[in-house]
Order: structure tokens, then sequence, then C-alpha cells
């Protein structure tokens, strides 16, 4: 099975709860390919933030022994929630690709189990202490293990354009506004050079690091014409150094 087969053969046995993550197939494959470029079937992983477990189950269904972790599925009244009865009709789906989705914070977990390598897509820009965010993900890595690391890119084209019309490269100020500390969206985005930067600062070996596009030209959520607008700033972005709209970092873990 090659990754792609894999990925698709996760949505289907998730649905109908992986339906509204499916416009997020083609970066959840690119996100794999990459990871499989580095990590041999049979090691394990654990992806923090792993919300239903499509990136688990596509894992597991290529080989690998895996982990997920994600506490805001769990819960009642939050962007995640799934509804009645929708955990257990998902546990199936895990334990039937046997792999586990752990109903737990890695800033808090106490558990002293070590991967192979720690996976964490879209999550380090929800964080407001990035540093005690990466040292509670090493925590769970053995030495010389890899540390994944997937991120919107903070100077990618579109955002570029806001700041030259004069608004925000943030998103959305009055979530932000109102939530407070409660705040769940991104605290902040980084550039590839920052991402590099923290995983040196923490004791980390960096073996690739990419800025790529993960973005699908049509994603089903938006408009015939607005797909079509954001779809020449995805190909322009193409023709300049840094500008697409994802970072991907893998680094070692030296101690």
């Amino acid at each position: 099975m090659n990754p792609r087969e894999a990925l698709e053969s996760a949505y289907n046995e998730l649905s109908p709860f992986s339906t509204p993550h499916r416009w997020e197939f083609y970066s959840n494959l690119k996100h794999i390919e990459f990871l499989c470029k580095h990590l041999k079937p049979g090691q394990s992983v654990l992806d923090i933030g792993s919300g239903i477990g499509i990136f688990a189950v596509a894992l597991a269904k290529l080989g690998y022994v895996v982990d997920g972790m994600d506490k805001y599925i769990f819960l009642p009244d939050t962007y995640l929630s799934l509804g009645d009865g929708a955990i257990e009709k998902l546990q199936k789906v895990w334990a039937d690709n046997k792999i586990q989705i752990i109903n737990e914070d890695v800033l808090t977990l106490a558990s002293n189990k070590q991967y192979d390598c720690v996976v964490n897509i879209a999550v380090i820009e929800h964080q407001t202490d990035p540093k005690k965010f990466i040292n509670a993900c090493l925590k769970q890595l053995q030495k010389g293990g890899l540390f994944f690391c997937v991120s919107p890119s903070m100077v990618d084209l579109l955002n570029r354009l806001r700041v030259l019309w004069g608004r925000s490269a943030h998103r959305d100020l009055k979530p932000f506004f109102d939530a407070g500390d409660n705040f769940v969206g991104h605290w902040r985005e980084y550039t590839l050079s920052e991402v590099i930067e923290m995983c040196k600062w923490s004791n980390l070996e960096v073996t690739e690091a990419r800025n790529y596009p993960t973005l699908p030209y049509f994603n089903g959520k938006n408009s015939v014409w607005r797909s079509l607008f954001l779809s020449f700033f995805y190909l322009a972005a193409q023709l300049i150094p840094g500008a697409r709209d994802t970072n991907s970092v893998i680094a070692k873990k030296l101690q």
C-alpha cells in the first residue's frame, strides 16, 4: 500500500467523521510522503494533536506502530467535539488498525513511554509557550529519534500581500480579543528559519527543512471564484523563495 492508498483508506474507514477534514487530504498526503522518507516501517510514532486519527490510521496502514494524542475530541462543546456515540464508533476503527488515541495533553502527560518519532502537524502555532511544548514533545522521544514539526508559514505570499495592503497577517481578531487566555486559535505563526532556530535551541539537529505548498486549489470550502483567486496566489508563490504556505522540519534528538 502506498501513502495515497493508505490515506484514502483512513478517510473511508473514519467516515463520516473524516468528511469535514476531506479538504486536508492533499496536505496530509504531502506530510506522510515527507515523513516516510525519514522513517522506516515498524518504527513507533506519537501523533500529537491527532484529532480523530486520520494521519495515525494512515501511518498504521503503512506499517508504523502509532499512538495518537488529542484532548479536544473527547471534550464536549469544543470546536472538535463529535457528538454522542462518536468516540465509541471511532475506537472500533482505531482498534481495527491497532492504534490508540490518548485522551491527554502532552504538556501534562506523565507517561515515560518514548517513541522513534513525535509528530505535530499544525499544533505549535496554537501554543502560548512553544519552548515548553517542544520540551514536552522531546520527553516522549528517544535519543536519536525524530521530531517532525509542521506549521503554516507566517510569510507566505498571501500574508505578504495582506501586509502590503495595510492588513494584518494574523487572522480573526475578534475571537482572540473575546477568548483571552482561552483562545484556541493561532497564537503565533512562524517563518521556516524560526522553526529551525527553535529546534536548534532545543538541542535538536535539523535533518531536513522545507517550505512547500500543501493547500489544494479547490478545497470544497470556498466558492469557485474564491478558489480561482487563491489558486493564482498559490501558483505565484512557487516563484518566490519561502512564499509557500507550509513549513516542515525533521530534526533529530541528540540527547
